[in-house]
C-alpha cells in the first residue's frame, strides 16, 4: 500500500478528491485559500506542502474512512504526470473536438394525486420501495428516448435521451441553455394532454441533465479541464441576453483546457479507478414574487424558503479513456442541472 512520505501539492490533491470534498470545502477544512488547492491539482510534485499544512493532511488521513484511504493509496499508486503537464507535452494544443455525447434531461413537476390518473405501466420500484410507472412521452427532439416517470408521491419525471456530435464543448453549452426553456414549454404542455381537464397548479419549472462523453479527443489534464466545463458551462457563453445565448468563441475554449480550469464549486464524487464524476454544489433557487404580493409577504415567505432549503451536491448519474466520466451543472436563468461521464473502463 503507497504511504506519504512526503505532502506535495499531487497528494494533497488526489486526498480532496478521495474524499470527494468540494474544492471550498476541503480549502475550509484546511485553513487555505481555494486557489491553493487548484494550484496543487495543478503543480502536482512541484509543490512542497509547508510543515504545519502537512501535519494537518496527516490528521485528516487518520480520520478517513477505510473506503476513502483504499481510493487514496490507489490513486497514489497510480502514475502521474508531470507537474502541470498535460499529456502530448507542455507546447500540445489541446483539441476542442469532435465529441459525442449522450444527454439525459430530467424534468420533474409535482401533479399530486393526479399522478394516479395517467395511464402507465409498472416499473420497478423507485426510491424507497416508491410504487413507479411509466409511460411514452413522445419528444419530438429526442430521437433515443423520451419517457414520463409517474411515482406515488405525486411526482411525475420526463426522461429525455439525445445523442449530440459538437465540434467544440461550446457548442454543447449553447445547446443546453437554448433547449431548457423550451423544453420546459414541451413538458407543461406535454402534461396537460396526459390530464385533459385537469388544472395544474405547478408547471414544470427545472432541468436536471446528466451527460455520458462517450467519444472525446481528450485525456489526462485536458479531459478534467474538459469535464469542470461541462459541469460550469456557463464559463463558455454569452448569457447577456438570455434569450439568445451565445457561445464565446473557440479562443476561451482552448485557453480554460490548456490552463486545467477547475471551479471551486465542483465535487468530484468518482472513483480514479472506474469512472471521473464531478458535480457542482449550488445553492437551490428562492421563489420570487407571486402577483399582488405585498414586500413584506414576499421577504417572509423568501426566509421560510431559504430556511427549509437544504445545501448540497445536485448528484446525477446518467448525471461539475474508456473510463466513465461524469460533469454537472445547473444553469440559473431556467433552473437545471447536468452531469457528463465517459464510458467505463
Amino acid at each position: 500500500m503507497a504511504t506519504v512520505v512526503q505532502w506535495t501539492g499531487r497528494e494533497a490533491a488526489l486526498l480532496g478528491e478521495a474524499m470527494r470534498l468540494p474544492i471550498r470545502v476541503y480549502a475550509q477544512k484546511l485553513g487555505v485559500d481555494p486557489k491553493t488547492i487548484t494550484r496543487w491539482r495543478r503543480m502536482g510534485r512541484a509543490t512542497k506542502l509547508r510543515p504545519e499544512t502537512a501535519e494537518m493532511l496527516d490528521a485528516m488521513t487518520a480520520l478517513c474512512s477505510p473506503e476513502v484511504l483504499e481510493t487514496f493509496h490507489a490513486s497514489l499508486g497510480a502514475a502521474a504526470p508531470a507537474a502541470g503537464e498535460i499529456p502530448g507535452g507542455a507546447a500540445c494544443v489541446p483539441a476542442l473536438g469532435p465529441a459525442t455525447v449522450v444527454s439525459h434531461k430530467f424534468v420533474p413537476v409535482y401533479v399530486g394525486d393526479a399522478v394516479s390518473r395517467i395511464d402507465a405501466v409498472p416499473c420497478l420500484p423507485g426510491p424507497g420501495g416508491l410504487e413507479h410507472r411509466a409511460t411514452d412521452a413522445a419528444h419530438p427532439g429526442a430521437e433515443q428516448e423520451s419517457r414520463l416517470h409517474l411515482y406515488a408521491c405525486g411526482v411525475a419525471v420526463f426522461h429525455l435521451v439525445q445523442r449530440r456530435r459538437v465540434q467544440c464543448l461550446g457548442d454543447l453549452a449553447v445547446w443546453r441553455y437554448r433547449t431548457y426553456a423550451s423544453d420546459l414549454s414541451w413538458a407543461a404542455d406535454r402534461l396537460q394532454q396526459f390530464l385533459p381537464g385537469e388544472h395544474l397548479a405547478v408547471s414544470p419549472a427545472y432541468v436536471l441533465s446528466a451527460y455520458l462523453l462517450e467519444e472525446s479527443p481528450w485525456e489526462g489534464a485536458a479531459l478534467q479541464a474538459a469535464l469542470q466545463l461541462l459541469t460550469t458551462p456557463s464559463v463558455l457563453v454569452d448569457r447577456q441576453r438570455p434569450d439568445a445565448v451565445e457561445c464565446l468563441g473557440d479562443d476561451v475554449e482552448r485557453a480554460l483546457l490548456a490552463d486545467g480550469f477547475e471551479h471551486a464549486d465542483v465535487i468530484d464524487f468518482g472513483s480514479q479507478a472506474i469512472a471521473h464524476g464531478l458535480a457542482e454544489l449550488v445553492r437551490p433557487r428562492l421563489p420570487s414574487a407571486r402577483p399582488g404580493e405585498s414586500p413584506a409577504h414576499e421577504r417572509h415567505r423568501r426566509t421560510r424558503a431559504r430556511c427549509a432549503s437544504p445545501v448540497g451536491p445536485e448528484l446525477v448519474r446518467p448525471r461539475r479513456d474508456r473510463k466513465p466520466t461524469r460533469a454537472r451543472h445547473a444553469p440559473r436563468a431556467t433552473g437545471g442541472g447536468s452531469c457528463a461521464a465517459p464510458t467505463p473502463v
